[in-house]
């Protein structure tokens, strides 16, 4: 009731034969609207082949990002394949530009223009189509899905997948004008893939700024690791069953829930060397 359930339009969007779904809540009341993207299904293999995704595409103004990612937002952006379109849901107001079925894009043009604050949020592979819906519509360049004037007033994921290389980064963090954050926790893995494609490391790297929902000495494999010295590690602890349970939501909640929130800065090493190159 404190952020008004009561009140919202809601939006929903699915990716017919593909795993993307997307469900958009607008209050009209506080002038808010957050874009939030399903993660992974742990019984879904469609899920779990888009994670581990090992092709890239490259895109105009924003360097290489994952192919898979970027071509069904594609699909959702010209609303083709869609088992479920923009269709609003209660809006009592018969003249309300958002009663109409909307494409993605038409949806946040009208966001935009009335003034909106746009939230866009998702877990694990959702992490990733949310970071990289996100920036699509900050490329001047991508004239089909670029909207003026667009201003999100925040990116935030949870134990999201990276989603591009560092020309990606480049853009991300000069173009996209907006408050980015990610939360991991523990030994979480989709963070951390793919870390390699078949032949050769993964190019990709992280946007934003990390925050860790759990204590620096919890992370028992990746926090000061290389990824291949953690792998080592978990085998050999036979630990494998904790970088899957981590790697649950809930914990995210749990860990935001209390009080005071159990939320810190990461101060991994890798998180130390990208903030000296920067």
């Amino acid at each position: 009731q404190l952020i008004g359930l009561k009140n919202l339009t809601l939006y929903s969007a699915h990716v017919e034969r593909h795993e993307l779904d997307l469900n958009v809540y607008i209050n009209h009341e506080q002038k808010w609207a957050v874009f939030a993207f399903r993660g992974t299904e742990f019984c879904k293999l469609r899920d779990w082949v888009s994670s581990i995704d090992i092709d890239y595409e490259r895109v105009i103004g924003m360097g290489s990002v994952r192919k898979e990612y970027y071509n069904q937002l594609e699909l959702l952006f010209n609303g083709k394949n869609l088992s479920r379109k923009f269709e609003a849901s209660n809006v009592d107001d018969t003249s309300s530009p958002f009663l109409k079925t909307l494409d993605a894009k038409t949806l946040v043009e009208i966001l935009v223009s009335s003034h909106y604050k746009i939230y866009f949020t998702g877990h694990s592979l959702g992490g990733g189509f949310a970071t990289l819906f996100g920036a699509m519509m900050a490329n001047k360049r991508l004239v089909d899905y670029y909207v003026s004037e667009y201003k999100p007033a925040a990116i935030v994921t949870f134990g999201g997948t990276p989603v591009g290389d560092d020309n990606f980064c480049k853009f991300y963090e000069n173009q996209v004008p907006a408050a980015s954050w990610r939360f991991v926790y523990g030994d979480e893995f989709a963070p951390l893939v793919p870390p390699f494609t078949l032949f050769r490391k993964s190019k990709m790297v992280h946007v934003g700024e990390c925050f860790r929902t759990s204590t620096p000495q919890y992370c028992k494999f990746w926090y000061d690791e290389e990824i291949k010295n953690g792998i080592t590690k978990m085998v050999e602890e036979k630990e494998i069953f904790k970088v899957l349970t981590d790697h649950f939501p809930q914990y995210h909640l749990y860990s935001l829930s209390a009080n005071p929130p159990a939320v810190y800065i990461d101060d991994s090493a890798r998180a130390r060397k990208k903030r000296k190159v920067n």
